[in-house]
């Protein structure tokens, strides 16, 4: 892998390429809307221009690598650089107008994240790690605060797009609830992670997540002093569920998720 200064100064032109993003789809018009698996999978025209735009701009860093995003056909991971990108987490809550949706940007290398730049353009918040060199936002070193289960605001997923797993979801998800304080659920996996990362909230589940969904947000809450779980101990192509949480909180939300993952074929 190249040097920590040597991606410390990549990060410069993700940030940008990042904000770049966010603020163009922030503005832009959505002129159309087709599904994709299934009528809870959305795409616009705006989703697509904003990863064009992306490419476009992680291609003139110093830097060759593969490039997996959400809106195309992609071949799995190798042990080489591989930007794995989503241009709009959240379709569904910037089609109805509910601003929170993320640019996601994670670059890997041996399958392992080493790099991460997330940005809501509606906060203005740009989230970003340096695998060993700590998560911030904006230049807000993070640290994820220890807090008991029975004390934490949860963050949660339905796997919408997989609804055939909806009976072991909510039934995992009223588990959560009476474990916890309350559960909140954004419409985003990149925004559930990174506010995880900033104390919003708690921990995080869901059932059913993509590799662009988490492989930015995961190395944020890592670094972030958090504890991330999927169902393999390298990036892949595929559906695997996710939780997050602090040294506190985790080992009872891993026993109550674990319930159910099974049932969820995850």
């Amino acid at each position: 892998m190249m040097e920590t200064e040597k991606l410390l100064e990549i990060l410069a032109g993700v940030k940008n390429c990042a904000v770049t993003a966010g603020r163009y789809f922030k503005q832009a018009a959505i002129e159309k809307i087709a599904e994709k698996s299934g009528n809870s999978d959305l795409v616009t025209n705006v989703d697509r221009q904003t990863q064009q735009l992306i490419q476009t701009q992680l291609q003139q860093l110093p830097l060759q690598a593969a490039f997996v995003s959400e809106e195309q056909e992609n071949t799995d991971l190798t042990d080489e650089y591989t930007w794995i990108v989503d241009p709009i987490d959240g379709t569904s809550n910037y089609i109805f107008g509910r601003e929170m949706s993320f640019v996601s940007i994670a670059l890997a290398y041996k399958k392992q994240t080493v790099l991460a730049c997330c940005y809501n353009p509606y906060r203005d918040e740009l989230f970003w790690a340096v695998k060993g060199r700590g998560a911030y936002m904006n230049e807000q070193h993070l640290w994820i605060k220890p807090r008991p289960l029975a004390q934490s605001l949860l963050a949660v997923g339905t796997a919408p797009y997989d609804k055939d797993v909806s009976d072991a979801t909510f039934s995992c998800l009223k588990d959560l609830f009476n474990a916890g304080l309350d559960i909140r659920r954004s419409g985003s996996c990149v925004a559930d992670l990174c506010y995880l990362a900033k104390n919003e909230h708690h921990a995080f589940y869901e059932a059913k997540v993509s590799l662009w969904d988490y492989a930015a947000g995961a190395l944020i809450v890592e670094e972030a002093g958090g504890e991330v779980n999927i169902n393999a101990d390298t990036l892949h192509l595929g559906k695997t569920y996710i939780m997050a949480g602090n040294s506190d909180n985790f080992v009872n939300l891993k026993a109550i998720c674990y319930r159910y993952i099974e049932a969820n074929n995850a």
